[in-house]
């Protein structure tokens, strides 16, 4: 799904994602989004946050407060820079990106094909991990992976925005220290679970911690 007031951006979008194979709902504001969201759910939103009425940021919040639509992919496909406020924001964490405009055709449809693939990979570990650990690891292990994917794409982002800006160095930094924690936490679970065979007895060999996640 595409989101944005602007006639010519959703219709160049679609046509874009179409001719790839992608089916692609429309909608030209934060309302019709959540009024098709009724009827659809998507495999990846892309919201822009300047529109007139309800912005990118409350679509975003009432899309989260839907059960049914609480774990839909979104990233923001925005003309709004990324700044330090943008990143102090809450409703980041609800993200899987953040993507500048303008795009290319090239640089939209990597981007694309880069989140789905990794939305479902993610998918399919947490089930693994799922059968090993539990409910709650698997959980974990999702959030964490989001959080670091997200907060790599942003560090990118930055870094091609504000590379220019000795302010942003230690932004950037904080950014990079923050994902290091994600990924040191992820790979200990994939050890634990992925790395015992794929059993609970494999986990408690491999790792002392399943008891924890139980």
């Amino acid at each position: 799904m595409t989101v944005d007031d602007e006639d010519e951006v959703v219709q160049l979008i679609r046509l874009i994602l179409e001719a790839e194979g992608y089916d692609v709902i429309t909608a030209s504001s934060g309302k019709e989004c959540l009024e098709k969201l009724e009827r659809h759910k998507p495999d990846l939103i892309l919201l822009d946050i300047m529109m007139p009425g309800m912005d990118g940021w409350e679509t975003l919040r009432q899309i989260r407060k839907d059960e049914r639509l609480k774990d839909v992919p979104v990233a923001m496909l925005t003309a709004v820079p990324l700044t330090t406020e943008t990143l102090r924001r809450e409703e980041i964490e609800g993200l899987v990106d953040y993507i500048v405009k303008p795009f290319t055709r090239e640089s939209l449809l990597k981007k694309v094909e880069e989140l789905l693939k990794s939305i479902n990979e993610t998918r399919a570990k947490k089930e693994e991990i799922k059968k090993v650990l539990g409910e709650n690891a698997a959980e974990e292990y999702e959030r964490l992976v989001k959080a670091r994917n997200l907060h790599k794409s942003l560090i990118n982002t930055l870094k091609q925005l504000h590379s220019s800006s000795p302010s942003f160095k230690y932004v950037i930094a904080s950014e990079e220290r923050l994902v290091k924690i994600y990924e040191t936490r992820v790979r200990e679970l994939e050890r634990c679970a992925l790395g015992g065979g794929g059993t609970r007895l494999g986990a408690y060999a491999a790792c002392g911690e399943v008891k924890k996640w139980s």
